[in-house]
């Protein structure tokens, strides 16, 4: 796989922030509440919509990751 596919991979919501029952580890542990409100703000990119999914690309999610850790 090269970058290019590995930036165009499509994430939802629980694969970002986690889901206990589905036993998914969070990327990013925050509420779901958090990640609209990034989302609202333009700190974190608009979901891609796809019929009535939200998607985030994997590229973008790990950008913010690395930019908020650079920040600290």
């Amino acid at each position: 796989m090269n970058m290019s596919e590995h930036d165009q991979t499509l994430l939802r919501l629980r694969q970002i922030i986690g889901c206990p029952k589905r036993k998914i580890q969070p990327m990013l542990p925050v509420s779901a509440s958090k990640w609209w409100k990034l989302v609202r703000t333009g700190q974190i990119p608009k979901q891609i919509k796809i019929g009535k999914n939200a998607y985030w690309l994997k590229s973008d999610v790990t950008n913010f990751i690395d930019n908020a850790a650079r920040n600290r």
